[in-house]
């Protein structure tokens, strides 16, 4: 029987077995070692807490839109105040993570001011977000 031509001489393919096999064990520690470093870089903002407040257009179930937003996030409202005039409605509400290790930073607040416009579902609304600092033990919130 005829041994068929090879495509890789048996040198070439000893040579891509083991760059194949390096790769495969190495991988997962230069994977580790690098996304340490990125996590590292990021600093903790110290930032649990924000004030939220939310103008628009009335509509019954508009607290609760925003609501469920907040909820879908991971944050929680502890405290609120709603004024309406059945026209125009001012939402303020008091909000902080869920999990106390988790700080918020601006491309969080951005993404709570994006999710809660698109609940409001009015192009004339306004949301302004207020970040605290840290939060006291009788609930009172230090401005950032």
């Amino acid at each position: 029987m005829v041994n068929p031509p090879m495509m890789l001489s048996k040198d070439l393919y000893a040579v891509c077995v083991w760059a194949l096999l390096i790769a495969v064990i190495v991988a997962p520690f230069l994977f580790r070692f690098f996304l340490s470093r990125e996590v590292a870089k990021k600093e903790s903002t110290g930032i649990h807490g924000f004030r939220l407040k939310v103008k628009g257009q009335y509509y019954p179930g508009m607290v609760h839109e925003v609501m469920d937003v907040l909820r879908s996030m991971n944050l929680e409202a502890t405290d609120a105040t709603i004024e309406t005039d059945n026209v125009v409605c001012i939402v303020t509400l008091t909000c902080s993570t869920r999990n106390q290790n988790e700080d918020l930073d601006d491309e969080k607040f951005e993404d709570v001011r994006k999710h809660v416009f698109e609940a409001l579902d009015d192009d004339e609304g306004q949301i302004v977000i207020t970040p605290f600092k840290d939060w006291s033990a009788n609930g009172q919130a230090s401005k950032a």
